[in-house]
């Protein structure tokens, strides 16, 4: 009996091969990756976890680490921000501070 016969075409019988052995390839990888989290808590317990390995113990996919990392760098950009334009707000006030003694509306003792 030939695949036409049958009421599917070769191409039909090639997608369902290729969709379960696409499924068999999902599961072999989901069962690999519990068999290495229970390896990953054994060596939890035991005291020989790299930080990778926690991070993968713990769900942290290389995304999330980026994403914990940019945050990172944006905090440290916004602090970094704020400093500038607190130095430069105190200087503007300095330069006025110094601008009103020099043109005498204000002595040096006032001006503090």
């Amino acid at each position: 009996m030939s695949a036409t016969a049958k009421g599917r075409s070769v191409y039909e019988r090639r997608e369902e091969n290729e969709e379960e052995s696409e499924a068999a390839r999902i599961m072999d990888e989901e069962q690999d990756q519990a068999n290495y989290r229970r390896e990953l808590l054994a060596r939890m317990f035991g005291g020989k976890l790299t930080s990778r390995q926690y991070g993968v113990l713990m769900n942290m996919t290389a995304d999330d680490n980026e994403k914990e990392l940019l945050s990172k760098a944006a905090n440290h950009k916004a602090r970094h921000d704020a400093r500038s334009k607190i130095q430069n707000t105190e200087e503007l006030i300095e330069s006025y501070r110094r601008r009103m003694v020099i043109d005498g509306t204000w002595s040096e003792e006032q001006s503090h």
